[in-house]
């Protein structure tokens, strides 16, 4: 028996499973006036030109509220306005997941890894950057081009270039007495493991990449193999082994003890899954 959000009642773990894939359908941009919904703002009208938008659909967009996520409160194809008045729908969230999902550990977690890869969970999670001032840089002494000012990359352009050294090894089963951990950072590891800050975890054939939420989103990243963990990363500017990093492999370790965290999997924090799921139209096993 299927039914629209629900559980089922017995003592087996609740399994969601999502609509086929084959459901998915190429999307064809409609022009449109949307009432969006962004917390603490209320309602506010957008233009779009970018996407089919339905009531309901998740969205950033341009102005001062970029970087919030605002719902779909209702559509309109009829109009008539000058494009410069409004700000726009920059990003649709592409929230139509496809695969079978079950509660653990405080997550909801499918035994296929790519049912939500790392970038979909990330553009959930990270809007889109805005639009980058770019100013030529002429050498005084030339007067030819050698490059551009971006945002704060120097002249040459190469600032924003990603560097990295050797990532940190570690022991998962003994982290409290690794050298490289520090017992500050360690304690505020386990403060975000405790307010569940750990949104998202994706494991597949020993690599791992997850998302946390501290003062901003950050991404880490490392290998494991049993319980060793190699190139560890965070994309944070802490220079040292950070809160983000630790907390990821503290709730780790904890998942390793459950059998749904046994083989590849991914998995969102649950209430997490739900503020982006739970409302649109899913398909739940009574």
């Amino acid at each position: 028996m299927k039914s629209i959000l629900g559980f089922r009642d017995s003592e087996a773990d609740d399994i969601m499973e999502t609509m086929p894939a084959e459901a998915r359908t190429e999307e064809v941009p409609v022009r449109s006036l949307v009432q969006v919904r962004l917390s603490g703002y209320g309602s506010l009208t957008y233009y779009n030109d970018r996407f089919d938008l339905q009531p309901g659909d998740l969205v950033y967009v341009s102005g001062k509220l970029e970087g919030r996520i605002g719902r779909v409160e209702s559509v309109s194809t009829r109009f008539r306005i000058r494009k410069s008045d409004f700000e726009k729908v920059i990003r649709k969230l592409d929230t139509s997941v496809h695969g079978e999902f079950a509660p653990a550990d405080g997550f909801m977690v499918s035994g296929d890894p790519n049912v939500i890869p790392p970038e979909r969970f990330r553009s959930w999670v990270i809007p889109p950057e805005p639009p980058k001032s770019r100013l030529w840089y002429v050498d005084p002494e030339t007067g030819t081009r050698k490059g551009y000012l971006e945002s704060g990359i120097d002249a040459d352009g190469t600032d924003d270039e990603i560097v990295e050294g050797d990532g940190f090894e570690l022991s998962l089963a003994d982290l409290e007495n690794e050298p490289d951990v520090r017992k500050v950072i360690l304690e505020r590891a386990k403060g975000y493991v405790k307010e569940k800050r750990v949104k998202y975890i994706r494991m597949e054939s020993g690599a791992g990449k997850a998302y946390v939420l501290g003062g901003n989103w950050y991404e880490v990243e490392f290998s494991l193999n049993e319980d060793e963990i190699s190139g560890l990363y965070c994309d944070c500017p802490y220079p040292g082994l950070c809160k983000h990093a630790m907390a990821v492999l503290l709730t780790i370790r904890d998942q390793l003890k459950a059998p749904a965290f046994a083989e590849d999997y991914a998995a969102v924090e649950n209430d997490w899954f739900w503020r982006f799921l739970g409302k649109r139209p899913q398909k739940i096993t009574l």
